[in-house]
């Protein structure tokens, strides 16, 4: 976690008119100078005219930026733990199939867009289910997306006061709470009022190379340790296939929840210069195989540096005095920052809203995932069970029924398997989110 994915700066397919002023982007109308002059299209008008009627669009180049900012997040950080869990080999097989999974479903969501002429969750819902299976889709959305909000908040806090209590301890920096406040206001709060996905393409760029700066920091680790606690002999050994068969119902969820990008691939498809569903598969394909390459990287590399004690968040396993690690710390609270408005795009309900509805709106949902985060900052085993069932539903399930009713006959044997590969998923992140409230409520016993 990204109710549906809106169609923020442009008027919905069908819909009635908004007036310019309301509805021109916020960050397009400050660099305007305020001009509400805009050109309202048709609603009769296609999704190309649309695009091409209101703005440019976003390039291929930052088009799969964004994309890749929407999959990455900091559930990178728990892949070194998945690969210990099931073992090299394992680990990257699944990777693969994982990644050609949501690669044929991202295709799926455009294709099925194409055929009904809508580009939501909650429209293609609509066609298939009715008024009331749109409003089940966004809850789902909603769910999802808002619990991926809260737990960007709560990794900001965890990273940002780790960082601090080293480096100014006794400080008000060192403080949860006042770190979550302050960039909240000047970080992932104005960010979010952003209308459209396109306005963020430079974060996505400055993500992207956080990541990049974790994965080189865990290389110069595991190359170089500083105050690493030895491994026990019993711990050291490489393991390329498990023979715990049941550490795949831990692994897997972590590795499919890794890809998901389904709630805000269709917002992208609008946003893109020259759509076409060709083009925008070259996006997914390029996105989804350099994600991979960063995925594998950084699971090959943590769990070559912890082996057998590799924890579920990699960089709680370096030291709190090692400075690259505080520095990648502070990188990945940078792309939780970033990622924010990402995630909490589709918590918009998917309507364009004029400015007097969607400030407050955002910035309502900024306010509820700070104080949440700060009241509550344990949410793991909440956030992991709705985590598993929402977002299979969101990655697999859902496109799967899509792709069955509204594309040709020769989609429904894929379709049908692609759909029990997401209840499957979904039972196993059940079962795993069920075990570790178990863990934590026993232990706390």
């Amino acid at each position: 976690m990204h109710i549906i994915n809106p169609n923020a700066a442009e008027t919905q397919m069908g819909g009635g008119e908004y007036p310019a002023a309301e509805n021109e982007p916020l960050l397009a109308a400050v660099a305007s100078g305020g001009d509400s002059s805009i050109q309202i299209p048709d609603p009769a008008l296609t999704k190309k005219d649309v695009t091409s009627s209101t703005t440019k669009g976003t390039s291929f180049f930052y088009t799969v930026f964004n994309l890749a900012h929407t999959i990455v997040g900091c559930g990178i950080l728990t892949l070194p733990f998945a690969c210990s869990c099931v073992g090299l080999g394992a680990f990257m097989i699944l990777l693969v199939v994982m990644g050609l999974l949501s690669l044929a479903t991202l295709s799926v969501m455009v294709r099925c867009s194409e055929a009904q002429h809508v580009y939501t969750f909650k429209e293609l819902a609509q066609r298939m289910f009715g008024r009331a299976g749109g409003v089940a889709v966004e809850l789902t959305i909603l769910v999802y997306s808002f619990g991926a909000s809260v737990s960007f908040a709560v990794i900001l806090g965890d990273y940002t006061t780790l960082v601090f209590a080293e480096w100014l301890p006794g400080t008000i920096l060192s403080q949860r709470w006042f770190c979550v406040l302050i960039i909240a206001a000047i970080g992932f709060g104005p960010l979010s009022l952003a209308r459209r996905l396109e306005f963020l393409r430079h974060t996505s760029l400055i993500s992207m190379i956080c990541v990049a700066f974790a994965i080189v920091v865990a290389i110069v680790r595991l190359v170089a340790p500083v105050d690493m606690p030895p491994i026990p002999a019993d711990k050291q050994a490489i393991v390329f296939f498990t023979s715990d068969f049941s550490k795949l119902f831990v692994a897997t969820p972590l590795i499919s929840v890794a890809f998901a990008a389904q709630y805000n691939v269709q917002t992208l498809y609008k946003e893109l210069r020259q759509p076409t569903p060709a083009r925008m598969d070259m996006v997914s394909v390029l996105t989804t195989v350099a994600v991979g390459i960063l995925y594998g990287a950084m699971a090959f590399v943590g769990y070559l540096t912890f082996r057998g004690t590799t924890p579920p968040n990699i960089l709680r396993g370096y030291p709190a005095t090692d400075i690259l690690a505080n520095l990648a710390r502070l990188g990945m609270a940078i792309v939780s920052n970033f990622s924010y408005p990402f995630v909490q795009f589709p918590c918009r309900l998917g309507k364009p809203f004029p400015n007097k509805v969607h400030v407050p709106l955002c910035l309502g949902l900024v306010a509820l995932c700070v104080l949440l985060s700060i009241v509550v900052p344990d949410m793991a085993v909440v956030l992991d069970l709705t985590g598993s069932l929402a977002g299979s539903a969101i990655v697999y399930i859902f496109p799967a029924l899509f792709a069955y009713r509204f594309l040709s006959p020769r989609w429904k044997i894929p379709t049908v398997l692609l759909g029990l590969v997401g209840l499957a998923l979904a039972v196993l992140g059940c079962r795993s989110s069920i075990l570790h409230a178990i863990e934590v409520f026993g232990g706390q016993a």
